[in-house]
């Protein structure tokens, strides 16, 4: 999958099918034509979503294609569960064991995820590395601040260097 992403990317579908379509193919599913480099694009982010599932990706692929801008948890409610990124959802099964039914509702104890935008793209550098190469930055959104004595303890804005 990751080369039929980067491979989708570079050169477009054509070049990318054969990678995406042996998975396909291992699944029993029909292969993958005809496609633009965007359809191909959200098939293979699908493809990883559920072929990767409880693998730990999902938390990476999310950053690394950015799905959180331009998103809020009130716009995507208009998507498909599947492509909300906010919105947390779940499973609700009532009926009998030979026939259950499945309902998708909003999770009802923690029903959103928080994100800020561009902090939760990066993980922080460890300050004892930022000490001792004094040029290096702290990623955004991670810089120290120190609290203000003038104003009663609020914090100040000012990068502590």
């Amino acid at each position: 999958m990751n080369a039929a992403e980067a491979i989708n990317e570079a050169e477009g579908p054509d070049a990318a099918y054969k990678y995406i379509n042996e998975l396909r193919e291992r699944a029993g599913m029909p292969p993958y034509t005809g496609m633009s480099k965007e359809e191909l694009r959200e098939r293979i982010r699908n493809e990883r979503r559920i072929e990767l599932s409880f693998e730990d990706h999902r938390f990476f692929d999310e950053r690394r294609w950015m799905l959180f801008e331009k998103q809020t948890p009130q716009s995507e409610k208009r998507l498909p569960i599947y492509k909300q990124i906010y919105n947390l959802y779940a499973a609700r099964v009532s009926g009998e064991a030979d026939n259950p039914i499945y309902e998708y509702v909003i999770e009802p104890v923690h029903s959103m995820r928080t994100f800020n935008s561009p902090k939760n793209y990066y993980f922080p550098i460890p300050d004892a590395d930022v000490k001792k190469a004094p040029n290096m930055k702290q990623n955004p959104g991670w810089e120290l601040t120190e609290a203000n004595e003038n104003t009663g303890g609020e914090e100040n804005t000012e990068t502590i260097e």
